[in-house]
């Protein structure tokens, strides 16, 4: 089984990041977003797929790799331009040809690189026509030169003339860069490339040799020196990589942080004991938008309010429960029916943290809980008064959990159907009269048999939760006879 690993530069620190599902294919990281891009073969459907990890959230412990893009081809060659939040690679079917997509960095937009409607005249300062073939075939080996941020370009493989090319980043103007023609010797077709500044670089994995070539260069000086190409023995060579601060560059520090700002949550579900919250998007300065975002990890404030205290989540955050999470959608639960909860949130990323920014907490939003099942009804007794009426008593539940309750009077006695008694108007018990005793009778019972008796008590909007019962036992009194005068004569 195939691991996910890394090492520092010296080789001397190796630590294990995730295990793979299958074979892996290719792998790219996000430097400015911190997150590892890999495709894996499919091992029960025909295909494979891109998978992303959060090193945010890794560093912290939680690894689990979400599925970015599945495609019914092998996908080889991941790169990504993190000023873009754009993914680059190539996906070839069984004969070999490969085609160069791409998409967000999400998996939305998926499309071919070269599209039919980029094919023609440019609005920018060139007027030149694209000269880029549509959806060529192209070879395994690909790679963006990011050394300009503003700018990226593409290089890619040929796949029939097994010439390296050079496109901006809309896929309109290609370039050769290396002639296949004229470089018999190169070894071309390139299963590896990547680039500087000032040279490219390839590598064959089947001749053991590490291959570059001055770029060229619009200074008439530097196009005039050799560009011959130049190479190095070096066996075992699967993937080469140019890494270099100004080969990885960062945004401007604005740019890599969620702007602070007052932000608030929202509601999306409730239930009697849980509230769902969706928590805000981070905003961000217009000219960061488009560039990749370390992931936003929220802190939430909240507590129940309560009245007639000295002191709550409301009034002072020290009362508050406080937790964190990446996810957007937070259920917070084990919460109390009817009640009303108090939230903030601030959030912050991982720059926040390195650049020492204090996250702004939002202003106070509320909300409340739905309506649960009452306590049981409190100090149940019950009064034999005749042979076949019996008076209960009882206090209300000590917590209501609504505005207001019903009651339901049960009975039975043994060998009957439970009997339920209709709700009626006294049923519904008023807020306005919560200490009062509340009774009721029991007629028409069977005089000298046992019942069993229990008071309910459910909701007043929905009546679907009910509280727990007490159950008491009484014996109705015994039908004294009819006492018949005797007959007596003189």
């Amino acid at each position: 089984m195939q691991e996910l690993l890394s090492y520092t530069l010296d080789g001397k620190s190796r630590s294990k990041i995730v295990t793979l599902n299958s074979t892996g294919l290719s792998i790219a990281v996000d430097w400015v977003g911190r997150y590892i891009y890999w495709s894996e073969i499919d091992d029960k459907i025909p295909g494979s797929t891109i998978y992303r990890l959060d090193l945010n959230q890794a560093e912290k412990g939680v690894t689990y790799p979400s599925k970015v893009v599945r495609r019914p081809k092998f996908i080889h060659s991941i790169d990504i331009s993190p000023f873009k939040s754009t993914l680059f690679w190539i996906e070839m079917n069984k004969s070999g040809m490969g085609y160069l997509m791409t998409s967000r960095t999400d998996g939305t937009m998926i499309r071919p690189f070269f599209r039919s409607n980029h094919r023609k005249r440019r609005d920018s300062l060139s007027a030149s026509e694209c000269n880029c073939p549509m959806n060529p075939y192209v070879g395994k080996a690909m790679t963006i030169d990011q050394s300009d941020p503003a700018n990226i370009q593409v290089l890619w493989v040929d796949g029939q003339e097994n010439h390296v090319y050079l496109t901006e980043e809309n896929g309109c103007l290609c370039t050769v860069v290396v002639n296949a023609t004229t470089n018999t010797e190169a070894g071309l077709p390139p299963t590896s490339i990547t680039t500087d500044h000032r040279l490219l670089y390839w590598s064959n994995e089947t001749e053991g040799k590490l291959y570059s070539v001055t770029k060229a260069k619009e200074d008439s000086m530097l196009a005039s020196m050799s560009r011959g190409v130049m190479s190095v023995n070096i066996t075992g060579v699967r993937r080469i990589t140019a890494l270099g601060p100004h080969l990885q560059p960062y945004p401007v520090p604005k740019c890599l942080a969620p702007r602070q700002a007052e932000l608030v949550v929202e509601k999306i579900n409730h239930t009697d004991h849980s509230i769902t919250l969706q928590l805000p998007n981070p905003e961000r300065y217009p000219e960061c938008e488009n560039i990749s975002l370390a992931s936003v990890e929220y802190t939430v404030y909240y507590g129940q309010i309560r009245e007639n205290q000295d002191a709550d989540c409301s009034m002072d955050m020290n009362f508050c429960i406080k937790l964190t999470t990446y996810d957007q959608v937070l259920e917070l639960r084990n919460l109390k029916p009817f009640s009303t909860y108090i939230f903030y949130v601030a959030l912050k990323n991982y720059y926040s943290g390195l650049e020492g920014i204090i996250p702004v907490i939002g202003p106070p939003t509320r909300f409340q809980t739905a309506a649960g099942a009452p306590s049981s009804p409190q100090n149940v007794t019950v009064l034999v008064l005749n042979p076949t009426t019996v008076e209960v008593q009882w206090l209300p539940p000590q917590e209501f959990n609504d505005e207001g309750v019903w009651y339901e009077l049960h009975w039975c006695t043994e060998g009957m159907v439970a009997g339920v008694r209709q709700r009626t108007d006294k049923d519904l018990m008023n807020t306005d009269s919560l200490k009062n005793i509340h009774r009721a009778d029991l007629q028409n019972l069977l005089p000298g048999k046992t019942y069993q008796i229990w008071v309910s008590s459910d909701e007043l909007m929905c009546c679907l939760f009910y509280s727990s019962n007490i159950y008491l036992s009484c014996t109705t009194l015994i039908q004294p006879s009819v006492t018949k005068p005797l007959h007596s004569s003189l």
